[in-house]
């Protein structure tokens, strides 16, 4: 398998226009319209194929299975159940990030489905998708749990987030 192409580094470079503002420069708009058409290449897939099977292919890219979840999401279900240390909420300065929430939030879900998940960012062109994962293309074998386990896990995770998305396989991060 050839090797895949990685985030354009370029992508947010800006520079100065004079009249107080900024604008793209010629790399980052070539690296935006390469992102564009990477974009259309890592789409989620409802089923690994054997070109992402590390034992059928050595130097196949990381996919992660779970079910997504974007970081505003994250956000708002951590704050709304209550979930952050009430000192992060008294202090006005700061507003909850995906950072601040990532653990609280993923000890209620490991809490509730009692299942090993992890929040992982995947590739999303918006750059806000996270995805709740039970493990990728190259651990699946030893942390994939028996069938009717695992639709439990990933019902029950569907449950408390409300999120009606059918699990797959996500890209990581550029």
């Amino acid at each position: 398998m050839m090797a895949l192409p990685r985030f354009p580094p370029h992508m947010h470079e800006m520079l100065p226009d004079g009249n107080g503002g900024f604008y793209r420069t010629e790399r980052s708009r070539i690296a935006r319209r390469f992102f564009s058409e990477l974009s259309k290449l890592r789409q989620p897939q409802e089923q690994l194929t054997p070109n992402f099977d590390p034992k059928q292919t050595p130097d196949a890219p990381t996919l992660d299975f779970g079910i997504a979840i974007t970081k505003a999401a994250v956000i708002e279900f951590t704050v709304k159940n209550g979930l952050l240390p009430t000192e992060d909420l008294d202090n006005p300065s700061s507003s909850p990030d995906v950072w601040a929430c990532h653990g609280p939030f993923m000890r209620h879900i490991r809490k509730v489905t009692g299942g090993c998940l992890v929040l992982r960012p995947v590739f999303s062109p918006e750059h806000d998708l996270w995805a709740i994962t039970l493990y990728d293309n190259y651990n699946i074998d030893k942390l994939r749990y028996d069938e009717p386990e695992e639709r439990r896990i990933l019902r029950q995770v569907q449950e408390i987030t409300g999120i009606d998305e059918p699990p797959k396989w996500y890209w990581g991060p550029c």
